[in-house]
């Protein structure tokens, strides 16, 4: 509903107003407008809310692996949303180009490559969560300059195929 009410105040959707503002009549113009809303601006929809999606559990994986597998170095910070200022700007950068691509191009939406990028993100999300369970205690989300004392080289599991697999996904 939030998703419906962003995209009237944005002037995707025209709702036309009514004689009367009951409740159901009101809601009866929502479902209209909405049932009515072109395939494409629905599309770009469900991928902007699928993104915020897998960027949320993105973000809620790192913080409940790390505190599964690696307890000891948990802090507020495992949830790796002020990681660094190049991840920063490469949101950003993202938001800013499905917006143009909203407004100025949204005819070139592509539903296959949409597919292609859920199926991309997933793989990637498992094999990063595969390292961080496979690394355990040895799995730390900053570059360590020191050896630690419980440290040990992982060459099973997921590492046994990619050399470094929390990079890959």
């Amino acid at each position: 509903l939030f998703l419906l009410f962003k995209l009237v105040q944005l002037g995707l959707i025209f709702i036309p107003p009514t004689e009367t503002t009951s409740s159901s009549t009101t809601i009866q113009s929502l479902l209209h407008c909405f049932l009515s809303i072109e395939s494409n601006t629905l599309q770009l929809a469900l991928q902007w809310t699928v993104y915020s999606i897998f960027l949320c559990l993105f973000h809620l994986g790192e913080y409940f692996s790390t505190c599964i597998y690696n307890p000891s170095v948990t802090t507020s910070d495992s949830f790796m949303i002020n990681q660094s200022k190049a991840y920063t700007a490469a949101a950003l950068i993202s938001w800013v180009e499905f917006a143009i691509r909203i407004f100025f191009f949204p005819q070139n939406n592509s539903t296959r490559m949409f597919h292609v990028g859920i199926f991309l993100v997933i793989l990637g999300q498992t094999c990063r969560t595969l390292a961080m369970v496979t690394c355990g205690e040895s799995f730390n989300h900053y570059i360590q300059r020191d050896k630690k004392d419980n440290h040990e080289l992982v060459t099973k599991g997921i590492y046994s195929i990619l050399r470094h697999p929390s990079y890959f996904g």
